[in-house]
């Protein structure tokens, strides 16, 4: 899925206020000096905003926000990524932030818990953390620079009932990938064979929501009978796609993700790895051999 980054003038910054407002979060220095924001979005419309104050080489996440109808789709995680390449390329190396309420969200982000303390100068003198943000708000930080080292593997215990949900179909390479990937971050799914065991009308029908794309977004024509149905009526309802899908399942796209981050349609494979909470193991390649995560565990980036 494409998504565009979009820095942000003063002129549109009231949208992003009332945004922040409407979700508790400060906004009385907004227009400040030395403030940067961006609107993220992708074919669904606006995925959500997040902001930076640099300061050398580290920088003040800040601002990250997302519309209430795009919450559980991976949205933050897709603006916390944005504002984070933006802040590589301004040579920030460390990210830090403050939460009341979000801490296991940023770290399943890649950030950890630190003393408030030990945040440098620069940040500590900020607005944020001077004034605006309350004494119980925790500070996390995150190195945006992998280390030269190699990174150590956790040991963790594989977990072999999860949180993590995969609608699979064996017979597709894009399902195999994802299912390696998730397998790839330590931990087994639920692997459910939905050509097998279909989802229930009501259950499709949430999985969609929660993915926040129209119905007609899930539907799959390569290999199925939607020319044969005339399924690419633009009258038709989302009612009438969804029956469709009950009564041939292979009209559902694969494969369908489930984790506590969001819930994904991943296409490519690689899309999984916006909502996966543990972080990869190791290098993984795909079938077709394109390598999509290093030897550190990190996602290699496909120069558009």
């Amino acid at each position: 899925m494409t998504r565009t980054v979009t820095r942000l003038t003063d002129g549109d910054l009231p949208p992003l206020a009332e945004l922040l407002a409407t979700n508790g979060l400060p906004t009385d220095d907004l227009a400040m000096p030395g403030r940067r924001f961006w609107r993220v979005e992708d074919e669904g419309g606006l995925l959500g905003y997040g902001g930076l104050e640099a300061y050398g080489p580290d920088g003040l996440l800040r601002s990250v926000v997302v519309p209430p109808v795009r919450r559980g789709s991976g949205a933050g995680r897709a603006v916390v990524a944005a504002v984070s390449d933006e802040a590589r390329g301004l040579g920030v190396e460390r990210l830090w932030l403050l939460t009341t309420t979000a801490a296991d969200v940023f770290g399943h982000l890649g950030f950890q818990r630190t003393d408030r303390a030990s945040a440098p100068p620069d940040i500590a003198a900020s607005a944020q953390f001077a004034s605006l943000c309350p004494s119980s708000a925790v500070c996390m930080r995150r190195n945006l620079i992998p280390s030269t080292e190699p990174a150590p593997v956790p040991k963790r215990t594989r977990t072999f009932m999860t949180d993590i949900t995969i609608f699979h179909n064996p017979a597709c390479g894009t399902s195999r990938n994802t299912l390696a990937l998730i397998r790839n971050s330590g931990v087994e799914p639920t692997v459910v064979e939905y050509l097998k065991t279909p989802p229930s009308r009501e259950q499709l029908a949430d999985l969609i929501r929660r993915m926040g794309v129209p119905v007609r977004a899930v539907l799959r024509e390569k290999g199925t009978p939607y020319a044969e149905l005339g399924l690419d009526a633009p009258s038709l309802t989302d009612n009438q796609l969804l029956d469709a899908m009950m009564a041939h399942p292979i009209l559902i796209n694969r494969p369908i993700v489930v984790t506590p981050l969001g819930v994904r349609l991943c296409r490519p494979s690689e899309a999984v790895l916006d909502i996966l909470p543990d972080p990869q193991r190791g290098p993984f390649t795909k079938e077709d051999g394109e390598r999509v995560v290093d030897e550190a565990g990190n996602r290699i980036s496909t120069a558009s």
